[in-house]
C-alpha cells in the first residue's frame, strides 16, 4: 500500500489494544469510554488487532476496518454486556 501523504511503500502490520476494543471517536476517550464511534476490532477474551500498514517516513497508519463490526445499537450493546461480565469476573463475582 501507498502512503496517502508521501506516495511511498507502507510497512504491513497490526494495530492492536491489550483491551477489548480498538475504536475510533470524535473525543478524546477517558477511563470509563467503552467504545468509540466506529469499531476497528473487538473481541472479549483475547487482544483486539486489526492488520494495519505503517509510514515510517510520516507517522501514518491506515487500517480498514469491517461492516460487521458497526451495525449499530445490537453491537454496542452485546459489547457492553460482555464488558461488563468481564468486569464481574475479575471483581471476583461482584457486579460493577
Amino acid at each position: 500500500m501507498k502512503c496517502p501523504v508521501c506516495g511511498k511503500d507502507m510497512e504491513k502490520g497490526y494495530i492492536m489494544s491489550n483491551g477489548a476494543v480498538i475504536s475510533w471517536g470524535k473525543e478524546k476517550p477517558n477511563m470509563f469510554m467503552l467504545s468509540g464511534e466506529l469499531f476497528i476490532a473487538r473481541t472479549v477474551w483475547s487482544i483486539a488487532y486489526n492488520e494495519a500498514f505503517h509510514c515510517p517516513d510520516c507517522r501514518m497508519v491506515a487500517t480498514q476496518y469491517s461492516e460487521e463490526l458497526n451495525k449499530g445499537e445490537k453491537i454496542k450493546q452485546e459489547t457492553d454486556r460482555q464488558w461488563k461480565q468481564r468486569q464481574e469476573i475479575a471483581n471476583g463475582g461482584k457486579k460493577p
